[in-house]
């Protein structure tokens, strides 16, 4: 894994992928594994296919790896990665389906916030961030990013 992230890191999410995949094959019952995998796979669809094979690689990859492998962090991971990519509409996905399956999680309402901002999605961004306040009164960032949002509109 720790040979996948750096082929990543140097652009090429296909190897990365690849040795990931490989990494599952030798570590069939590894959760790590498949989450790691899981995780590459659906950023390589979702750059190199758009917004809808990146969703249809999370259901079938759900679907074979099961709901262990889509915890809340990598799911935020996966946002975030899409948003280093300029790929807002993706992250916006991604961090949707991150709010549905943990709908009391005060931070995946934050960075759906910060997706629908990058989208240029200031309403919504201002509903999320309000979202997460009601769910942790004590998100400084969000009430910092209300405040600025409300500023401008």
């Amino acid at each position: 894994t720790d040979v996948a992230a750096a082929v990543e890191r140097r652009g090429s999410v296909t190897d990365a992928t690849a040795l990931l995949a490989f990494n599952v094959e030798m570590n069939p019952t590894s959760v790590f594994a498949k989450r790691q995998h899981a995780r590459s796979a659906a950023l390589q669809a979702f750059v190199e296919g758009g917004l809808p094979a990146g969703l249809a690689r999370l259901d079938t990859l759900r679907n074979a790896y099961g709901a262990d492998a889509f915890p809340e962090f990598m799911l935020n991971n996966l946002g975030y990665a899409l948003l280093r990519r300029q790929k807002p509409s993706e992250a916006v996905a991604v961090f949707r389906a991150t709010v549905d399956a943990f709908p009391q999680s005060a931070n995946a309402y934050d960075s759906l916030a910060e997706a629908y901002v990058a989208a240029g999605d200031v309403p919504r961004a201002i509903a999320s961030y309000e979202r997460s306040l009601a769910l942790n009164p004590a998100n400084a960032n969000a009430r910092q990013q209300l405040q600025e949002l409300r500023a401008r509109h």
